[in-house]
């Protein structure tokens, strides 16, 4: 199997659809969408995944063009090697996995510091960590350690293993810094933790893409609002106001000092989080339980359509075959033909008839993608 541009371009259009329907759905039903936010980062990094595996799958559906794709392919499939065949496809490749490698040493040692500078803050105090820990045992929380960082002005977790409650060092009251940790926990508990380290590590990985950035964007204001969501949906409408006003003074804390890079309560989509609750409504009923089937299909077909359907480059449309061993020409194409690989050669066969045998599969044929079958 060798490289193709296909499983690129389905992928790369599917991502930037998906990015957008993100974008679209919280918009315009932010409450029906934090219901299945999960699901719809899942088929968006299952298609990451897929666009890693640049080639061509047994199950996979080409639709070939000989105009659209022509100008893209003859750049992609050029050969920069004189007589040795490496190919403009083969030296992104490399780029990309050179970079990436890169990229994930320093994303890894950076998580790694970070790690290294909350263990110094770990509350020691026995009195005072008994008091943090109250709210952690209320919630059945028992693997999270907390750290009080001198000068901090927000809260955040950090970790996948053993994670690292961050808290403001400002004197506070005790029900502000309660919702503060209810939220925190929150992402624990619902392992937004692993998820947010997903979307790092597939950026990382899809550095060359900028829908990605997009992506993880939207996926963390689409994470805090699933969030808000779980921490609020039985509470009144007054402690709804006041965990909202919680959110305000947390971003006022943060105002005047630059915002913790790994944090998962930043200020920059407060607007949207608050408007959110402020408008929030009780779920359910038929029709948002139909429309709540209608994305989930919508984003599974999306999927599907990413996995199945390849675009590839058809340099000739047909071409004409003369066969030694049948009488007559005729046209050759990636829609009538097919090899079939015996202990013979390759039988070559079109619109279902044999046409003859290879000893190798026409090279011809192999840049017009003429699929190749092993006999059972």
């Amino acid at each position: 199997m060798s490289v193709s541009l296909g499983p690129f371009m389905t992928c790369f259009v599917t991502i930037l659809i998906l990015t957008g329907y993100v974008h679209f759905i919280m918009k315009r039903n932010g409450t029906l969408f934090r219901g299945t936010i999960k699901i719809v980062f899942g088929v968006i990094a299952v298609i990451l995944l897929r666009m890693m595996v640049p080639i061509n799958f047994p199950f996979t559906k080409t639709i070939y063009s000989s105009k659209l794709l022509i100008g893209l392919g003859n750049i992609v499939y050029a050969n920069v090697y004189g007589d040795r065949e490496i190919l403009v496809s083969d030296l992104l490749l490399w780029l990309w996995i050179s970079v990436a490698v890169i990229l994930l040493i320093r994303y890894f040692h950076k998580r790694l510091k970070v790690r290294q500078y909350l263990k110094q803050y770990i509350i020691k105090d026995i009195e005072t960590k008994e008091y943090y820990e109250s709210f952690l045992e209320q919630a059945k929380i028992k693997n999270v350690r907390i750290a009080v960082i001198p000068g901090e002005r927000q809260s955040a977790i950090f970790g996948v293993i053993r994670p690292i409650m961050v808290l403001p060092d400002a004197v506070l009251e005790e029900k502000t810094v309660a919702y503060m940790i209810q939220h925190e926990i929150k992402h624990y508990a619902n392992y937004d933790l692993w998820l947010k380290f997903l979307v790092d590590l597939l950026v990382v990985l899809h550095w060359w893409n900028p829908v990605v950035y997009v992506m993880r964007k939207e996926l963390s204001l689409a994470f805090e609002l699933s969030n808000d969501y779980m921490v609020t949906r039985n509470m009144p409408e007054l402690e709804k106001l006041e965990y909202a006003q919680t959110l305000v003074q947390a971003a006022k804390l943060m105002s005047n000092q630059q915002a913790y890079d790994l944090n998962l309560t930043g200020g920059e989509c407060l607007e949207t989080r608050i408007q959110m609750l402020l408008k929030e409504k009780t779920t359910g009923g038929v029709r948002n339980r139909l429309l709540a089937a209608a994305n989930l299909l919508f984003v599974f077909l999306i999927m599907i359509i990413s996995l199945v359907f390849v675009p590839e480059v058809s340099y000739k449309e047909s071409m004409p075959y003369n066969s030694e061993e049948f009488d007559g020409a005729f046209d050759i194409n990636p829609e009538n033909a097919y090899y079939l690989k015996t202990k013979d050669g390759y039988e070559l066969y079109t619109d279902g008839v044999y046409r003859g045998t290879d000893q190798e599969v026409v090279e011809e044929f192999i840049e017009m993608g003429i699929p190749v079958y092993e006999k059972e």
